[in-house]
Order: C-alpha cells, then structure tokens, then sequence
C-alpha cells in the first residue's frame, strides 16, 4: 500500500474572516476530508508573524496523510464529492488565487 501525503496551502479570503476560516476548516473541512477512504490524518500550521494574507504567500498549510493503493483514488473520491455537492464549503476560503494542492509519494 502507498503512502503519502497532500499538502494544501490556504487563506481566508479576508483578515476579519480568518476565526470563520479557522472554524470551518477544523470543525467541518477535515473531518469531511477525513471520512474519505484513504485520508488517515491532518494537521494545520500557519507562517508565525503572518496576518491573514500572508503578504501574498498563502498563510495556512494543511497536510494529509493518504495511505491507499493508488494515491491518486481518495484525492478523486474527494473531488467527486466536491463536485456533487456533497461536502461543505465556505466563503471565508480565498478562492482567487484558488488553494494550491499537491501530492507527494513517500520514497522510503
């Protein structure tokens, strides 16, 4: 079984959104990312010093661990949710420019 991890950096769309932000991504966003098969954990960290904005680099970084045969599969099934309306968003995420997402294989 592979392993390995997404990394999705973000920012609330506004400084006086990020506590909305904050909630939603902790109390709905992971634990939805979470249910998917595949996903196993998540952590957040944020740039210290930073505002919201992060001075044009994103301010938050999740990671989630993915332990599955094909990597590519709980990334999809989470998109496929996404696309069906099945997963809850929030308009305190910035959507402009959108969260960069990224997938890495562990090697050893």
């Amino acid at each position: 079984m592979a392993r390995g991890i997404m990394v999705v950096q973000s920012s609330p769309v506004s400084p006086d959104r990020e506590d909305e932000f904050n909630d939603w991504y902790d109390n709905i966003h992971v634990p939805e990312i979470c249910s998917v098969p595949g996903f196993v954990s998540a952590r957040r960290y944020k740039v210290p010093g930073t505002e919201a904005e992060g001075g044009g680099v994103p301010a938050y970084l999740a990671i989630y661990e993915i332990e599955a045969d094909d990597l590519d599969a709980p990334v999809a099934e989470w998109r496929a949710r996404s696309a069906a309306r099945l997963t809850t968003g929030t308009r305190a995420l910035r959507l402009d420019p959108p969260p960069v997402v990224t997938i890495y294989e562990l090697l050893a």
